[in-house]
């Protein structure tokens, strides 16, 4: 069973189609990174993967449950266990990846071994510090972390 999947799914604003028949799978413990130029539908599809939007048409699938299909929200943001971080004005530019990290996880009142387990879960080690360039619109990218990997 997939963690999360994309099923034929697009969105519309208006006659404008912005994502066209995206379907993809991804299994518990896989990462996704969204990248692409400004416009291209980045954050219609985060947006839709959290709740906050409905597919036009299509479905996703969180955990094997219908999440969403064809206009409608079926599972509200606050029940999808679903946590979305875009890169701008989002992270603190004089941390690195792993730092941000561990703030976050910090201000939740984590404990500083699972800390630690997720932080090196989710980097393998080799995160490299946020930067200017990394910011910059030819390099942008957001970046999904199914929740479940986090639980303690």
């Amino acid at each position: 069973m997939s963690a999360l999947e994309f099923q034929n799914v697009s969105k519309n604003y208006g006659t404008r189609t912005v994502v066209r028949d995206l379907t993809f799978q991804i299994r518990s413990g896989e990462r996704l990174v969204v990248h692409g130029p400004s416009g291209c539908g980045k954050t219609t599809v985060l947006r839709m993967l959290a709740g906050f939007l409905a597919p036009g048409s299509g479905a996703i699938l969180i955990g094997g449950k219908q999440a969403a299909a064809s206009g409608r929200i079926l599972i509200g943001p606050e029940r999808r266990g679903l946590g979305m971080v875009f890169q701008d004005l989002a992270l603190w530019p004089h941390m690195t990846v792993s730092q941000n990290l561990e703030f976050a996880l910090k201000a939740q009142g984590l404990s500083g071994p699972i800390r630690a387990r997720r932080i090196g879960e989710t980097s393998r080690g080799a995160i490299p510090p946020v930067s200017r360039a990394a910011n910059s619109s030819a390099s942008r990218s957001l970046a999904l972390w199914w929740r479940s990997r986090w639980r303690s």
